[in-house]
């Protein structure tokens, strides 16, 4: 996530906390604001318009079509496990794999309803009995915090605002259902309230201890809650892309997939199930918008999201060694937009410094407007910068390339502002809405500190200093309230902080950032990821009572322990 911090222009004698160019304090005292400020523009535009992409060396171009993924239409979503050939470039190619699908297909099919309806479907879980395979054992009870029981699982809207619960059989976004596999089913119903926020969303498996393998091997699917037409930014249907991001592996051995180093299981970056495919656009300039989802569960899902124009080359064949960083237009983050402000240029000629690119941790998602002139581009998944700098270098990699044609000027202009209106549950929350005393208040906000037990293989994974215990209520809470929480991370390493049914505002993460630090400017999330900064971040628990879970969304730290138990108390 692109911190708060990074987010505003630097003060007068302050430094940024963590960036790309690396000057120090003192240097940048010792030489002068004025000339420090000349010197870090200067060598901060000279690297990033331009790059020769130190990538792995390119390997002969093979053109695969950029492909929707299909739509829910049915009655049925059945999980069951398949034998996947890897695409890709690299040397994988040709190599099967156990994955684990939903009808058939990567990614599962996209559900799309809009404000007011419902997603209902029976779901029928066809996956091998567990205890079948390598480090696969499952025991009644089983309350350890080890992996286990890879093929039991449930079903979790990412991104909705509804209800927690199951009602006669009939469950909502309920993570405690569990769905047995050789055959299990159980039914959803998802009643959507006609007061919820477009957006693009996901689902995902979320059963504890299985819920990091089952998204590496596959399970995952868009969410699309569409905009009123009037709401549509002039981008056609067809012109809305839904771009997800999967990091699938050969998870066979589960034993080998959680454990610290996983340097030896293959790893791929998909789009659509497809490697490095390529999207052409017939017309220059042509409006479009793109829905990012990062459906990861383990840190190599960390990353910035660039675009790059291809330079000296005729073909994108080529590889596009030579790129030059190009401008895409953010206007939403997981799945709420930026109504009544402009969109925010996230590229080479941004508002902001030093946002060349946007940074997603597991989990999140990203709205972007493009309108691109003729030409070749490439999508990058390049090093999240705020890292452990061991890890920073970890499978980056061209997601995508765009081919641009024709010389149309008459393509959609990018709009001045984002036209809309939020929902109550989705309004700025003051500091005389937060509560006046006791936890949760501006004096005492409520404390969510990630941290881990050291050592290989294995690890131990805590919140405040303590594993996951499924019959615990940690954080008791009253309906219609509102709090200031802070979140914090001792280690090196980033933990995304995600809390399911209600998003939260960060304080001072401003979505235009030449306009004041006040509670309407600030950004809404249901996912960020918990660097050594802390982070305060204001909640409102409106709507909907019962027990569901906040969870750090590296989801092999989740399945380990490092989750938390939520209680709304009312009447919702």
């Amino acid at each position: 996530m692109n911190q708060p911090n990074h987010k505003q222009k630097p003060r007068e004698n302050s430094e940024p906390n963590t960036r790309k160019l690396r000057i120090s304090r003192r240097t940048f005292l010792g030489t002068g604001i004025a000339a420090a400020t000349t010197t870090l523009i200067f060598l901060y535009r000279s690297l990033a318009r331009l790059t020769t992409s130190k990538f792995p060396p390119p390997q002969p171009y093979k053109y695969t079509k950029f492909r929707d993924p299909i739509e829910f239409t049915g009655k049925e979503l059945r999980v069951a496990q398949h034998q996947l050939t890897l695409p890709g470039n690299d040397g994988n190619e040709g190599v099967p794999i156990s994955v684990r699908l939903y009808n058939n297909s990567i990614p599962g099919p996209t559900l799309r309803r809009n404000a007011g309806e419902k997603i209902e479907f029976k779901f029928i879980n066809n996956l091998p009995p567990n205890n079948q395979s390598a480090g696969n054992t499952c025991k009644e009870s089983q309350h350890d915090n080890k992996p286990a029981c890879f093929n039991t699982t449930n079903v979790h809207f990412h991104g909705f605002h509804v209800s927690p619960k199951t009602d006669g059989g009939v469950s909502a976004d309920d993570v405690f259902v569990k769905v047995e596999p050789d055959g299990g089913e159980h039914q959803y119903r998802v009643d959507i309230p006609n007061f919820h926020a477009p957006g693009t969303h996901w689902y995902h498996g979320h059963h504890h201890g299985s819920t990091a393998i089952q998204t590496a091997s596959g399970m995952a699917g868009a969410i699309i809650i569409p905009e009123d037409e009037k709401n549509k930014l002039g981008v056609t249907d067809d012109n809305d892309k839904i771009w997800l991001m999967q990091e699938v592996m050969d998870v066979s051995n589960g034993n080998d997939f959680y454990r610290a180093d996983k340097n030896n299981i293959k790893t791929h970056f998909l789009i659509h199930g497809e490697y490095q495919p390529t999207l052409t656009i017939d017309n220059a300039h042509t409006l479009q918008r793109w829905r990012f989802i990062n459906a990861t569960g383990t840190d190599g899902g960390l990353m910035t999201l660039k675009l790059y124009k291809c330079i000296d080359e005729q073909d994108i064949g080529l590889r596009c060694e030579n790129s030059e960083l190009q401008d895409m237009y953010l206007i939403a983050v997981d799945g709420v937009s930026f109504y009544g402000h402009r969109p925010q240029k996230v590229g080479n000629s941004n508002y902001q410094p030093y946002q060349d690119g946007w940074e997603l941790s597991p989990g999140n998602r990203a709205d972007f407007l493009v309108n691109l002139p003729k030409g070749d581009y490439k999508l990058v998944k390049d090093r999240y910068e705020t890292m452990n700098v061991r890890r920073s270098n970890i499978n980056r990699q061209v997601l995508a390339y765009i081919k641009v044609k024709g010389e149309s000027d008459a393509g959609g202009k990018i709009p001045d502002m984002i036209e809309g209106e939020l929902p109550d549950y989705l309004q700025p929350i003051s500091d005389r809405e937060i509560k006046s005393s006791g936890k949760g208040s501006l004096n005492v906000p409520r404390k969510v500190s990630f941290s881990r037990a050291s050592g290989g293989g294995l690890r131990h994974y805590y919140i405040n200093g303590e594993p996951y215990d499924p019959e615990s209520h940690d954080y008791i809470l009253e309906l219609n309230t509102a709090e200031q929480w802070v979140l914090s991370n001792p280690s090196e390493s980033p933990h995304p902080f995600h809390i399911h049914v209600n998003h939260f505002q960060i304080k001072g993460d401003l979505i235009d950032p030449e306009k004041e630090d006040v509670p309407s400017n600030w950004r809404w999330w249901d996912t960020v990821a918990v660097n050594k900064t802390a982070i305060a971040i204001r909640h409102r628990f409106s709507d909907y009572d019962g027990k569901f879970v906040l969870h750090c969304h590296i989801l092999i730290h989740e399945d380990q322990g490092m989750m938390r138990n939520v209680r709304i108390m009312g009447k919702g």
